[in-house]
């Protein structure tokens, strides 16, 4: 069963998105060019000079030492051929992956990979960059899972060196261990083996290339090409002398995209009085801005330098031949600030496409939905009280007499304070106390009379607090807190295999999903 939810209902701060989900122009003109235009920036993308022999090279490696497929190394090295195009997406190192939209997103890059591979009559190649040089440490400790209680809990590790880039990070023995938990806790015995084979590193891994490892096994066969920033350096270092050389042209190109967006009616999703400025590590190894003062005096071939998030797509789109960039609802705002950025580097901008996003559910779940009849809709965006779905269940022959017996009490109390009040004020405290205690025995005994109704129904407030969990597990995004690995334990390990040619999900807005549970065991 698919039911569609409208974007703006999942993401309401999300205008931009949302207006260009709705098709309006208003947010479309922002970028250089919509989906109707995809063959005017191929034709684009391929005329730009790019280093694609050394970006080759480097990609082929990095992906062949991962133990990538054949169908990945064929697209990785299809990379040197000058017709070639790509479609790119991109994330944060999150622990096991992250959360379950990061998964989404690289299921949406191949499927658009595909489609305009079709379209285009040449070879586009699914890449997905891992944002491995960012320092946000907090972002990417933790998972969280779902207990045999219902009740979401978290495992998460510590780094005494946070501030520096990821790609520094060790494979901790704190790592190792929330790993073990997450296995412990939040994975089925049935599940133990597949999603331990998918999740398990290998000596000599460092955390990036563990987390790199997940993604070659869950897509690989797929054609996925994984870029890691840090291998290409080298080929790099002409965008990031260009960066240095231009630093003042680059921050007035984006206040000049900040007025467009907040023209448009937008709001600005990025400082544009920090942005679009190079890092580079300082003495400590922290991850720095690099200061406008030093901009004309630095070496790119003898600093470790990185771009902050928005000279990172100018970056990879430099590199790489991107028709296509998949992006989540945050990511566009940023991205729309672009246009200005893209002209100064004499790159044609790629077309935007928002990421599948999407609410899974088991067959029971969607059952105890619809016997509470509720829409979709109230799951996913929070409106759902547990409470007051119980009440509206509750029959007639039990909702009035308590409505009534409530009223009556009130009324009784009522008659009697000014009998009270006359005979001695102080009283009066100790009567409003007993009326408390009284419409709260009645409320107890209420419960309990529409639990035992609503277990003759077969359900409980229990079983609705544990949907709301599962939907909306700590009032978040089913998938912006749990990881792809909670559904794969649920669906099996043909998960991602079957989310992949599933009809519909390419269709823009938020996807409810029940899915047939799956008993393999991988």
């Amino acid at each position: 069963m698919t039911a569609s939810v409208a974007l703006r209902d999942v993401y309401p701060d999300a205008s931009l998105a949302c207006d260009l989900a709705e098709g309006l122009p208003r947010a479309w003109k922002l970028f250089a060019a919509g989906p109707q235009a995809v063959d005017e920036v191929a034709a684009a993308r391929r005329r730009e000079r790019r280093a694609g022999e050394a970006v080759m090279k480097s990609v082929c490696a990095y992906n062949r030492s991962l133990g990538a497929s054949e169908s990945s190394l064929r697209n990785a090295a299809a990379l040197a051929d000058p017709g070639t195009l790509c479609v790119l997406s991109g994330q944060q190192v999150g622990f096991l992956g992250g959360p379950a939209y990061t998964a989404y997103k690289i299921l949406t890059t191949l499927r658009v990979a595909q489609r305009l591979q079709t379209q285009l009559a040449t070879h586009v190649v699914p890449m997905f960059w891992l944002a491995t040089q960012d320092h946000d440490f907090g972002e990417i400790c933790r998972a969280h899972y779902i207990a045999d209680d219902g009740e979401v809990r978290v495992v998460r590790f510590d780094w005494d060196g946070a501030g520096r880039a990821i790609s520094d990070l060790p494979l901790l023995d704190g790592a190792c261990r929330a790993f073990d938990q997450y296995m412990q806790h939040a994975v089925s015995p049935r599940q133990q083996g597949a999603i331990a084979k998918q999740l398990q590193y290998e000596g000599g891994d460092d955390y990036c290339r563990w987390h790199a490892r997940i993604w070659t096994r869950l897509f690989s066969q797929h054609g996925l090409v994984l870029v890691d920033p840090e291998t290409l350096a080298d080929p790099a270092s002409a965008f990031y002398r260009e960066a240095l050389a231009r630093g003042g042209e680059i921050r007035a190109a984006l206040k000049r995209g900040g007025a467009s967006v907040e023209q448009a009616g937008y709001p600005v999703a990025l400082d544009l009085d920090r942005a679009g400025h190079l890092f580079m590590r300082d003495r400590r190894g922290l991850r720095a801005r690099v200061p406008d003062c030093a901009e004309r005096t630095l070496d790119p071939s003898t600093a470790t330098l990185s771009p902050d998030a928005a000279l990172r797509p100018l970056l990879a789109d430099t590199l790489f031949p991107t028709v296509a960039n998949i992006l989540g609802p945050g990511e566009l705002s940023y991205h729309a600030l672009l246009r200005p950025l893209y002209d100064l580097f004499g790159i044609h901008q790629p077309v935007p496409q928002l990421r599948l996003s999407c609410t899974l559910v088991t067959a029971d779940q969607e059952r105890l939905r619809t016997q509470l009849e509720l829409p979709p809709t109230s799951l996913v965006n929070g409106t759902f009280d547990v409470r007051q779905a119980a009440d509206r269940l509750s029959p007639e022959h039990l909702a009035q007499p308590f409505a009534e017996a409530r009223s009556r009490i009130t009324d009784v109390f009522g008659t009697l304070r000014p009998a009270i009040m006359e005979t001695d004020p102080q009283l009066d405290r100790g009567a409003q106390q007993a009326l408390h205690a009284s419409l709260h025995a009645l409320d107890r005994l209420r419960s309990r009379a529409l639990r035992a109704e609503l277990a003759r129904r077969g359900t409980s407030p229990q079983q609705m607090q544990r949907l709301r969990n599962a939907v909306r597990p700590r009032d978040r995004l089913q998938e912006r807190t749990l990881p792809i690995w909670h559904f794969v334990d649920r669906f099996g390990s043909k998960l991602t295999d079957r989310l992949l040619v599933l009809d519909r999900i390419e269709e823009v807005g938020h996807h409810w999903l029940c899915l047939e549970e799956d008993d393999d065991d991988g």
